[in-house]
């Protein structure tokens, strides 16, 4: 396919008006706000109206309507939530086509095919956010959902309204603020795999112009959905418990003030557990033990404690409102698993991550008029201390160890200083036709400094601290990156109820240093261009949604991380690659009580050029003291033309919602399906997960005073066994499982 243009994107976008037989109205009135989260998912409407409900997202920084915002957007309200028991990041992908999680010592977020498995050695390609705030660690987003107002995914680069730059899209969480009136929630549920959750939530007002809340969530799950069959012990469990409190005060009807308290600690080990590909052999001889079996010599584990405080002040200034938002993160993970696949022997990796981080943001919002220019101007500030610890030794008894390298521990410490300005500004240019321009100056300073020290207690020791970076290598300790990036958008409303848009967007990923590798330097920033052009729009009297935006991505200098065993992962620029591909959501309410929803994604993906790659080939099983075992060789290739790892051509949802209205209460059943097709989990395409379907579904009643709620819930119902990533090294091929089938109960109070 030849390079799309912005005059291509145009004429498909005229296209798709053209085919849908559009005619040109009378712009719809936008529901203006101030910046910031949103306080409802729904917007008022008539009682009478069987249509769909408007839903309202804050994805240009103001409070607007879903089917008027210029850029792909899943929004999931609580109540959606709810019904589909989405109760982490995890679930997330059954509900957002083109959205994968790998679950490997955190969550690698990718979407349309842009991501990466850095983990806690960069930033993601995708951002998270809690109420504004921007996730440094991307640890950090694996806390469980809970006093959720609604979830927002934006698809493709976000480089010019949010804190942090990110090529890929982001994932925006906002919470419920405290009310007027006191409120009490309170959750209990089980499950299957002995989990038991309980959740507690409670808002009162303190006085005219101060109100409070607090949500607090604990879950503990005692059996686990795989166990070592070295050890006998279970593996894939979690432990979490979590808080979360607001203050909110109004000290003047043009004021607002919010503080923000997060303090969570877990224990998840989703992710961490590997198993040899079905139909393979590891070299030290270890097959597929199935679906619920896995060895290790040592059991995994993740602990995570974190603490974010943010201050959000909020002041009307008549012509425009005036928003500060000051946050401050500190996170620490020490995890534990094998470092390379080799099951029975494998190099222990001890890897220690803390992060401490402060932000600053401030944000003037014009406000919304008569007026046919609407703005947003800010400046944004972020410092980040980071310490990365990573120990490798072989397992010990006493002064006995399994053969292997020296142990060693190296200690980075990368920083990080970033300040950017932004400015996007909307220009009304006829009644039904807006053009919107957008720009962000960045500019990072990112340094490192690193050590090697003993690691006290092993019998072969390193014997005394060296220093490791900036050392003889020639490679700066500190390197500075800058970068304008833009986003140009013009949108037409065809009526009240057609809306449609093409888009011209520069995304950029700062570039970094790999704070547990000294090899090689900071890599480049990645660069995405992406081409959008979409169109949303409602039928019959606002009972059919349907939104449709094709979009081109040309995506150069893309980070990636290398596993390297035994040594440390390597960090760096590995390619150009060519993602384009069809977005299609869609809803059908033919009554109040039912309604269908869904969704899909086309994509096609491949590189346009990586050399360097290693491509691995598994050669003939042999037998090594009457034990046979695998062979794996390995090359360096080019694997130009070949698929983006998961970039799924195709993932798709489809699920529905049928509500009962009885005397004895309300019964809603919910189902949904969310399928998959075969894509490749490694550039090289050595290991490919297959095509899936999950299928989860819930039946839940509500009393009929709205006060007491139960819900059945079942999620992977045909218990079809599914990959979340895969490594492969001259050990064997490993996979990381998902989830099996869960099914349990939660029963809710309300006040």
């Amino acid at each position: 396919m030849k390079k799309v243009t912005t005059s291509s994107v145009i004429a498909i976008g005229c296209a798709l008006l053209a085919q849908a037989g559009l005619t040109s109205a009378a712009q719809a009135q936008s529901n203006g706000g101030e910046g910031g989260p949103a306080t409802s998912a729904a917007m008022p409407q008539d009682p009478s109206d069987a249509g769909i409900k408007d839903i309202v997202v804050t994805a240009t920084r103001r409070s607007t309507n879903l089917q008027q915002v210029p850029v792909t957007v899943t929004a999931l309200p609580a109540e959606a939530l709810k019904a589909q028991n989405i109760t982490g990041v995890l679930q997330l992908s059954d509900a957002v086509p083109g959205l994968q999680v790998s679950a490997t010592g955190g969550n690698n977020l990718y979407l349309r095919g842009v991501g990466s498995t850095s983990g806690g050695y960069a930033e993601g390609q995708v951002a998270m956010y809690i109420d504004g705030l921007y996730l440094t660690n991307p640890a950090m987003s694996i806390f469980s959902f809970n006093n959720i107002d609604q979830i927002e995914v934006l698809k493709g680069p976000q480089g010019t309204l949010y804190g942090r730059n990110a090529t890929a899209g982001l994932i925006s969480v906002t919470t419920r603020n405290p009310g007027d009136a006191p409120r009490l929630d309170a959750t209990v549920g089980y499950d299957n795999y002995q989990t038991r959750t309980e959740t507690l939530y409670g808002s009162i007002p303190v006085s005219d112009t101060l109100a409070a809340n607090v949500a607090v969530y604990d879950t503990k799950q005692n059996k686990g959905w795989t166990r070592n069959s070295l050890t006998g012990r279970d593996g894939q469990t979690a432990r979490e418990t979590a808080v979360q409190t607001k203050l909110l005060w109004k000290p003047g009807s043009d004021t607002k003030v919010t503080a923000n308290f997060i303090y969570d600690t877990n224990n998840r080990t989703y992710g961490l557990v590997y198993q040899e590909l079905p139909g393979t052999i590891a070299s030290d001889g270890t097959p597929f033990l199935g679906g619920d079996r896995f060895v290790a010599r040592v059991d995994p584990k993740a602990p995570l404690k974190a603490q974010i405080a943010s201050l959000k002040i909020q002041q009307d200034l008549g012509f425009a409102s005036l928003m500060s938002l000051t946050g401050y993160q500190h996170s620490k993970q020490d995890l534990v698993a094998l470092g390379t696949v080799a099951t029975r022997d494998g190099v222990v990796l001890d890897f220690n991550n803390s992060s401490r981080s402060w932000s600053q943001e401030l944000q003037l919002t014009s406000r919304t008029s008569a007026s046919r220019l609407d703005w947003i101007a800010g400046f944004f500030f972020f410092n980040d201390h980071t310490v990365q610890s990573l120990g490798m030794y072989t397992t010990c008894s006493g002064s006995v160890c399994v053969p292997g390298p020296a142990p060693t521990r190296a200690t980075g410490r990368p920083k990080t200083n970033s300040y950017s300005g932004y400015l996007d500004a909307t220009y009304r240019l006829f009644s039904a036709t807006k053009l919107t321009v957008g720009l962000r100056y960045t500019n990072e300073t990112k340094s490192l400094t690193s050590v090697r020290v003993p690691i006290l207690g092993r019998p072969d020791s390193v014997a005394s601290p060296t220093l490791l970076f900036p050392g003889t290598s020639g490679i700066p300790g500190s390197t500075n990156f800058e970068k304008l990036t833009y986003r140009i958008v013009l949108a037409q409303d065809f009526g009240p109820n057609v809306h449609a848009y093409i888009s011209d967007n520069l995304g950029f990923k700062s570039g970094a240093y790999n704070a547990t590798s000294f090899v090689n330097p900071a890599v480049k920033p990645e660069t995405l261009h992406a081409y959008e052009a979409g169109v949303k729009s409602q039928f019959f009297d606002r009972r059919v949604r349907l939104n449709l935006a094709y979009f081109h991505y040309d995506y150069k200098d893309v980070q990636a991380r290398f596993a390297n065993p035994p040594a440390p992962a390597i960090l760096r620029n590995v390619a150009k690659e060519r993602l384009r591909g069809l977005d299609v959501d869609f809803t059908i309410a033919p009554f109040p009580d039912f309604s269908v929803n869904g969704g899909f994604e086309v994509l096609d993906s491949k590189y346009i050029d990586y050399p360097g790659a290693v491509c691995w080939t598994k050669g003939p099983d042999r037998t090594v003291n009457g034990v046979t075992v695998g062979t794996v060789t390995s090359a360096i290739c080019n694997v130009a033309g070949r698929k983006v790892p998961y970039a799924a051509p195709f993932t798709g949802t489809l699920g529905f919602s049928y509500t009962v209205d009885t005397n004895r209460g309300r019964f809603t059943f919910s189902a949904n399906d969310r399928y998959t097709s075969r894509y490749s989990l490694a550039p090289d395409g050595s290991i490919d997960a297959p095509r899936a379907h999950n299928v989860n579904a819930s039946l839940a009643w509500t009393s009929p005073e709205r006060r007491y709620d139960v819900q059945l819930y079942v999620r992977n119902l045909t218990n079809k066994y599914s990959y979340a990533a895969g490594v492969t090294s001259t050990s064997g091929f490993t996979i990381t499982p998902n989830a099996p089938r869960v099914f349990g109960m939660t029963a809710g109070l309300h006040y």
